[in-house]
């Protein structure tokens, strides 16, 4: 798992990358709704709510989430404007 901070035009982009095997093409489109899981087997505790409140709380500070997934894994980008109000 790589984990870092890029900031670039008043924003700050956070990235959390990992190698395994990329999200299931059926719920890539789904993957931010509350309940969704990748834990389709049942073989581990999840209730898919993750990626939903850091969606949820990212977009409430002005900011975005984006998805990348493949084969060669996947990448959360979080991007948040910078506060550049310095009065």
């Amino acid at each position: 798992m790589v984990v870092d901070a890029v900031a670039h035009d008043h924003h700050l982009t956070f990235r959390v990358a990992d190698a395994g095997s990329g999200i299931d093409p059926e719920i890539q489109g789904r993957i931010f709704e509350p309940f969704v899981t990748t834990k389709a087997d049942g073989s581990k505790r999840a209730l898919g709510l993750g990626l939903a409140v850091v969606k949820a709380i990212t977009e409430a500070q002005g900011g975005t989430v984006s998805l990348a997934t493949g084969r060669d894994g996947t990448t959360v980008s979080l991007t948040l404007p910078l506060d550049t109000d310095q009065g």
